[in-house]
């Protein structure tokens, strides 16, 4: 691509461009250095929590999908614009690793 495209699309969508670094914050930050190769039980727990890096870029595609079967039922059934609005919310910026957390390690102290 020509890198005229690129200033087209900077110029026209440029406030996508805050919210989507915002929402992808975590990929810019530097990764640490682990020990990939122990086989203690804190290196495994630390290298499930950090997830498998083939199938992370496929999360939102697979998640963008789902929203759009949920938009087709949401259309046939005639749901309620704010419905649609909550479910939306709640699978892009509800934040549950903090529900999974919460569950996992007990009562958070203050």
């Amino acid at each position: 691509m020509d890198f005229t495209v690129y200033a087209e699309v900077a110029a026209r969508y440029w406030w996508f461009i805050p919210a989507a670094f915002l929402a992808e914050r975590r990929g810019f930050q530097r990764a640490t250095r682990t020990d990939d190769t122990a086989v203690t039980p804190e290196a495994i727990r630390a290298r499930r929590a950090k997830g498998d890096a083939m199938t992370a870029p496929y999360r939102n595609v697979i998640r963008l999908h789902l929203l759009i079967f949920f938009f087709a039922f949401a259309h046939f059934t005639q749901l309620e614009n704010f419905a649609v609005y909550a479910v939306v919310y709640a699978v892009y910026f509800f934040p549950w690793r903090l529900v999974r957390r919460g569950s996992a390690a007990g009562p958070v102290a203050e």
